[in-house]
C-alpha cells in the first residue's frame, strides 16, 4: 500500500485548491515513483512514470492525476505523489546541500544532515550525509538494497527508522542529483 497516500475521507475535496497547492499546471511534464496499490486480488506494484499532466479529479476522497506518457498510455497516481519532471546534474561531495535529492542504487535519497569528517589524508575531507529514501515502494519491489541496510536502531534492538540511507564520499566522488527540467516557455499568440 502507498504509505504516503492519505486515508480516504468523506469530506468534500477541493480539486482546484489541490491543483494550486501542487504548483503544477495541466500539460506540465511530471514524474512520480512506483507505488503499491490495493485491489480485490491483493496488493500489486505499479511502476513509476513520466509524462504530461492531462487531468485531475477526485475519487474515494483523494485527488487523482491522469498522466499521459509519450506513447499515449496513461496512469492515475495521486496528485500528491506527482512532482515536476527532473533531470540529473552531477555534483562533487563538497557541493551537495541539504534538500538535494541524490540518485543512488535505484533510490531517491533526500539529504538531511551532514556529518563532516576528515579522511586519512589531511586535504581530503569526507562528507557523510544522512537522508530519507523517498521511493521505498520501488526499493522494496526491486530489492535495490537489503532492507536491513535502511534501518537505524534504538537501544535494546528496537528499529527507529526504516527509510534511512547514508550518502558519503570525498571530492573524488560525484553524485547524480535531481534538478528541475527547464521546459521552453509556451509561445504567445
Amino acid at each position: 500500500m502507498n504509505q504516503n497516500a492519505p486515508a480516504p475521507s468523506s469530506a468534500p475535496v477541493d480539486v482546484m485548491a489541490a491543483i494550486k497547492a501542487s504548483g503544477l499546471q495541466l500539460g506540465a511534464l511530471v514524474e512520480y515513483d512506483g507505488r503499491t496499490v490495493e485491489s480485490p486480488e491483493g496488493p500489486y506494484f505499479v511502476p513509476g512514470g513520466r509524462g504530461r499532466l492531462r487531468d485531475v479529479w477526485t475519487g474515494a476522497g483523494q485527488v487523482i492525476a491522469r498522466v499521459e506518457f509519450e506513447d499515449g498510455d496513461n496512469d492515475a497516481p495521486l496528485l500528491a505523489d506527482v512532482r515536476p519532471a527532473t533531470t540529473l546534474v552531477y555534483k562533487k561531495s563538497s557541493e551537495l546541500t541539504e534538500g538535494d535529492i541524490v540518485r543512488e542504487d535505484g533510490m531517491r535519497v533526500r539529504l538531511e544532515s551532514l556529518d563532516f569528517g576528515r579522511g586519512s589524508h589531511p586535504d581530503r575531507s569526507v562528507y557523510s550525509w544522512t537522508g530519507t529514501v523517498l521511493n521505498m515502494d520501488e526499493v522494496r519491489e526491486a530489492g535495490h538494497v537489503p532492507l536491513s541496510f535502511l534501518c537505524t536502531w534504538k537501544s535494546g534492538g528496537v528499529i527507529d527508522r526504516q527509510d534511512v540511507w547514508t550518502v558519503q564520499g570525498n571530492d573524488f566522488v560525484t553524485r547524480a542529483v535531481e534538478a528541475p527540467v527547464e521546459e521552453p516557455a509556451a509561445p504567445r499568440g
